[in-house]
């Protein structure tokens, strides 16, 4: 900017800047150069989500970077040294209903690190898993599945269609007590395919775990 003398980075790496006064009746001619490292930005988009083996860590590739540097609170727990990588799993976040908090820093071999990004913070929620599924009435099904103490419930989600891609129903079960649950309303002859998965409510999100395996009964009642 002519007016403030304000220079915008447009990429990662190292820039010379040359300031230059010229001469005047009072002051000789000047100029001064300087050599600034230009970091990667910050990462904007972050996000943790549970799953099976952990949590996972998901970002947005930060332009120049060639490496990540993920922290859980204020530990360091991994240095991803390729600049392509934009996932990480957790394995070692497996305490059912602990609150976790991650921050993550892009970083260029050539000029250093970016600002640590704003916190992502998720609760890890165990996957349930279906103990039975039964045809238990006309046209109804029943699903029974393992207690979680630390949910605040269960969502259920059902389909005659094995991939859940079209035609997906679903109930909530609030309370980690529920442990069963009738569903009515079905269409004889078909096959149901059905799936569950905890969660835990913080303020007003929900954290929802990993789905269980999938099971299936056909509709023969």
């Amino acid at each position: 900017d002519s007016k403030t003398g304000t220079v915008k980075a447009v990429k990662v790496g190292k820039v010379k800047i040359t300031v230059t006064a010229a001469k005047t009746s009072d002051f000789n001619a000047v100029s001064k150069a300087v050599t600034i490292s230009v970091v990667p930005a910050a990462t904007s988009t972050f996000k943790a989500d549970n799953q099976a083996a952990g949590i996972m860590l998901t970002w947005k590739k930060v332009a120049g970077a060639n490496a990540y540097i993920i922290y859980r609170g204020s530990t360091q727990i991994a240095a991803i040294k390729n600049g392509s990588t934009v996932t990480y799993t957790d394995k070692k976040a497996n305490t059912n209903g602990t609150k976790y908090t991650y921050k993550i820093i892009a970083s260029a071999s050539s000029t250093g690190r970016s600002t640590l990004s704003k916190s992502v913070t998720t609760y890890r929620v165990a996957r349930p898993a279906i103990s039975t599924l039964t045809n238990s009435g006309a046209k109804k099904m029943t699903v029974k599945w393992g207690k979680n103490a630390r949910a605040s419930g269960y969502q259920i989600q059902y389909s005659t269609d094995k991939t859940f891609k079209t035609g997906n129903k679903s109930a909530t079960i609030s309370g980690a007590s529920t442990v069963a649950k009738a569903i009515t309303g079905l269409t004889k002859g078909k096959t149901y395919y059905v799936r569950i998965r905890t969660f835990k409510t913080a303020g007003s999100t929900k954290y929802f775990s990993a789905w269980s395996p999938v099971k299936n009964v056909k509709i023969t009642k």
